[in-house]
């Protein structure tokens, strides 16, 4: 192609600039001499050496089938540099066709190839490949295309079709389509080296990439599928993702496998190659990872069997009796399941001494079969060697019945006495006898029975009864009296006169109150005293120490004169009676609080507050209070629209359970929020309201028209006006207002 096209061009130099062109013989000659003019088709056959000259600083040399151009450049000359082609010092060529080849178009002095084969195609960066059977130039030396191409389309980019293609997935870049029956097949084929299927990942953007983070899939291999509907999938795949956020030096993966499961249509995991060379099935597996070469799994079977506990199970291939202790056998069955039978050439009753087996001697290792003879017609049985003589005695014949009487036993029909009765012995330690009746004595048992069978009994020793007695078990003993204790007798204590006690003399202990020093923690040395006080200078921490197990002790707690009221931060370790939380200090000034404590055990105290100390969160199912007074920060109010314009005004008494409110209403009525009352302290959640009006002006506002309404948060209480508001002007309305919760 290349030596064609340069035979046109030498063939429209010739023709279209003729006096532009001249021929110079080799070996010098020539000068100027002007060449004879070439019509159309001619040809001009140059001379090795000849040269063609066309315009100043311009040379074309022959040889070997070419025709070389170069140029000398300079600032005579018109313009181009070496491999280009200009004819005058005016412009750069215009350009030409090569028919059946393509088109040389040049603009700048370079020449572009357009076409190939009647099919455009450009040399730029980018190629547009067109429809289905658009050719595909080819990216070798050997080629009029040989530079390096971005295929740009819409997906896929690139298709290889034998047919008709369906839509390809979202996202493709290749799409290869076999004929009917024919398997469709990608093949890269290497010679001294691999063949690799790659894929890479990045973060961020082309123009911007960042590095992977854990989690991120890199590159995987999924099954698509036709459900009969439309192509759906990934089904199954196989894939490689980032272990943790990769840096240089730390790039970890895993890889699992996900397949989807009859009658579902979402691929879920099913195994993971751990980046550690731990395997799991799946990667939720109880345990997780356990680290290479480990294989961590909900269960395994071995044909159909489960292996559990570390055991296992399986085909038995081999098995045999190895003849030991006089025992031999063979196996049947041996790879299914396997029955072993035992023999032995032993004969008779077997005798094992643990470490083999041997016949067994009669008479001296086991009892011989035994005879039985019923020889003679007195005497007792006897039994030798393997016979058991019972003589026939003589008697009435038949059965034999025992029955027992008073007088003792009695066997009938008798064999053995004329009389029919059989008389026990006396009984001795080492013979059985008869014993007689007794008759039962109240509060006595049998302590002993003579030779002849003859009990005796006795009443017991307190010291030989143990246990406990109930109540109901000891005499009524009238009030006021005491028993009387007569030694040595056996009958019922008897009832005195009680004793009247004039005075009684005991022992009395007084512990000194110890006044302890305030500081910012306060501590009760236990050893020193039972009862500790001590005045408040400020909000303190209480501590002790020599605490002793069982110990009951006292601490005083006095509010400062002025300047308080001060709070306490109590010791570990407090139990507080009654289930509630630590007890509430009074807040007046030389306002005094007394808590007992008892010690129960190391660092454990039982806390006791006295009556005038508050308490917070108490709970009981039942509660007599004689007097209710409620204590702790005083409620605030504040007046609302629903006072009025002008200058209402409102003042309270009490405390967040129980308060009054007095309002002086404005000049205008209106509607709205009357007033507001902020609690001292919170409550946990809104609580209950009950108002009720505490003079006329406000009982008149109780009317289906005028009647207001209150609600509340945990931190305030709201009374809001009805639908005409309060309409006197510079009137007093006083409620009152109980909070629970």
């Amino acid at each position: 192609m290349y030596k064609k096209v340069l035979l046109v061009f030498v063939f429209f130099v010739l023709v279209v600039l003729p006096a532009q062109a001249q021929y110079v013989p080799p070996n010098g000659g020539g000068g100027n001499a002007m060449a004879t003019y070439l019509t159309e088709n001619q040809e001009l056959t140059l001379a090795n050496s000849a040269q063609l000259l066309a315009g100043t600083n311009i040379t074309l040399t022959p040889g070997a089938g070419t025709l070389t151009v170069s140029s000398s450049g300079g600032s005579a000359s018109a313009g181009g540099t070496n491999g280009q082609i200009q004819f005058n010092s005016s412009g750069p060529l215009g350009g030409f066709t090569l028919s059946g080849d393509g088109t040389l178009n040049t603009s700048t002095g370079a020449i572009t190839i357009t076409k190939t084969n009647g099919t455009a195609f450009s040399t730029a960066a980018t190629t547009a490949l067109g429809s289905f059977g658009a050719v595909i130039p080819l990216l070798n030396g050997n080629n009029v295309y040989s530079g390096t191409a971005n295929f740009i389309g819409t997906s896929p980019l690139l298709a290889l079709r034998n047919t008709s293609a369906p839509t390809a997935q979202s996202g493709a870049l290749f799409q290869g389509v076999q004929a009917n029956g024919t398997a469709a097949r990608l093949e890269l084929d290497a010679y001294g080296s691999q063949a690799f299927f790659t894929g890479v990942a990045y973060g961020g953007t082309q123009a911007s990439p960042t590095a992977l983070t854990t989690g991120t899939q890199i590159t995987g291999f999924n099954a698509f599928g036709y459900n009969g509907t439309a192509v759906v999938g990934s089904a199954g795949t196989l894939r490689t993702y980032a272990a943790d956020n990769w840096a240089v030096g730390d790039q970890g993966t895993y890889i699992d496998i996900a397949v989807t499961k009859n009658g579902t249509n979402s691929a879920v995991e099913s195994i993971r190659f751990e980046n550690d060379g731990g395997i799991t099935v799946p990667s939720t597996v109880t345990g997780g990872d356990q680290g290479v070469g480990t294989i961590n799994c909900a269960g395994i079977y071995v044909n159909g069997i489960a292996v559990t506990g570390g055991g296992g199970s399986g085909t038995v291939t081999s098995a045999s009796v190895v003849s030991a202790n006089g025992l031999a056998g063979t196996v049947a069955t041996a790879t299914t399941t396997p029955a072993i039978t035992l023999s032995t050439t032993v004969t008779g009753v077997l005798k094992g001494n643990g470490t083999a087996i041997s016949a067994a001697t009669a008479g001296t290792d086991y009892q011989v079969p035994i005879t039985l003879t019923t020889t003679g017609t007195s005497g007792a049985a006897t039994f030798s060697g393997g016979t058991l003589n019972i003589p026939q005695y003589s008697g009435g014949g038949g059965s034999v019945s025992i029955t027992a009487g008073n007088t003792g036993i009695v066997v009938s029909p008798s064999p053995i006495t004329g009389t029919g009765t059989v008389s026990l012995g006396n009984p001795s330690a080492s013979t059985l006898g008869g014993i007689e009746s007794y008759t039962a004595v109240t509060n006595q048992w049998i302590n002993a029975i003579s030779t002849s069978g003859v009990p005796s009994s006795t009443q017991p020793a307190f010291s030989n009864l143990s246990g406990s007695a109930t109540l109901a078990q000891f005499p009524t003993i009238a009030n006021n009296t005491v028993l009387g204790n007569v030694s040595g007798s056996t009958a019922v204590p008897t009832a005195t006169s009680a004793p009247v006690v004039t005075s009684i003399t005991a022992p009395v202990s007084v512990q000194t109150i110890t006044t302890d020093t305030d500081g910012a923690t306060i501590t009760f040395n236990l050893a020193t005293s039972n009862w500790h006080n001590v005045v408040l200078g400020g909000n303190r921490t209480l501590a002790l120490s020599n605490a002793t197990v069982g110990q009951q002790f006292t601490i005083q707690l006095t509010q400062p004169a002025s300047g308080g009221p001060d709070t306490v931060t109590w010791f570990s370790g407090i139990t507080w009676n009654g289930g509630g939380g630590a007890p509430t200090l009074q807040t007046a000034n030389n306002a005094v609080d007394t808590i007992t404590f008892k010690c129960t055990g190391s660092g454990a105290y039982i806390g006791y507050p006295t009556l005038q100390t508050s308490y917070s969160n108490i709970t009981a199912t039942t509660a007599t209070v004689t007097h209710q007074i409620a204590q702790g920060t005083a409620p605030t109010v504040a007046v609302g629209a629903g006072a009025g314009t002008g200058s209402p005004s409102a003042t309270i008494s009490g405390h967040d359970t129980d308060f009054s409110v007095t309002l002086t209403s404005g000049t205008v009525a209106a509607t709205g929020v009357i007033f507001t009352t902020t609690f001292g302290t919170a409550y946990t959640s809104a609580p209950y309201i009950q108002v009720t009006p505490g003079n006329a002006n406000a009982a008149a506002l109780m009317t289906a028209i005028l009647a207001p309404y209150a609600s509340s948060t945990n931190t305030t209480m709201v009374l809001n006006s009805g639908s005409t508001g309060i309409t006197a002007a510079g009137a007093v309305y006083i409620w009152y207002v109980h909070c629970g919760q």
